[in-house]
């Protein structure tokens, strides 16, 4: 004969959750004495002393890799300017002429770069000019 099943179960439990206990209500907070403040006083701003122009990090270059990227600056905005003179004497349209800005802003940018010894970002800018002027210009005839 088998064991009565319900006799190994365990009691029932009741249906209902017991309710929690509610919160402690809070300490009474003494009451704060007002304080007498007296407006702030305006900022007097300091006097303006001399700065040095912050500290500039710049890439160390060799004599000869100096050489190599003013040569390379110098060839691309040579190749601009010829382009740029060509394109000035052409009848541009209002995009066409955008793109002529576009591209002095990189040449002058590149200038600037060079100026500033930043040779890698001169570089840069004057060949993204060169491809541009080169671009429009090889859309005419």
């Amino acid at each position: 004969m088998a064991a009565d099943p319900e006799a190994t179960l365990p009691p029932p439990t009741p249906n209902s959750v017991p309710e929690a206990p509610a919160p402690p209500k809070p300490a009474p907070q003494p009451k704060k004495q007002p304080v007498a403040t007296t407006p702030p006083k305006p900022a007097t701003p300091a006097p303006a002393e001399p700065t040095e122009p912050p500290i500039r990090l710049t890439q160390m270059y060799t004599a000869e890799e100096r050489r190599e990227y003013n040569k390379s600056i110098e060839d691309s905005l040579e190749k601009v300017r010829r382009d740029l003179t060509i394109l000035a004497k052409k009848n541009l349209n209002p995009e066409q002429q955008n793109q002529i800005n576009t591209i002095s802003t990189f040449q002058k940018q590149a200038e600037q770069a060079r100026e500033a010894q930043d040779l890698t970002t001169a570089v840069s800018l004057a060949k993204r000019a060169e491809v541009l002027a080169a671009d429009l210009l090889g859309r005419f005839p």
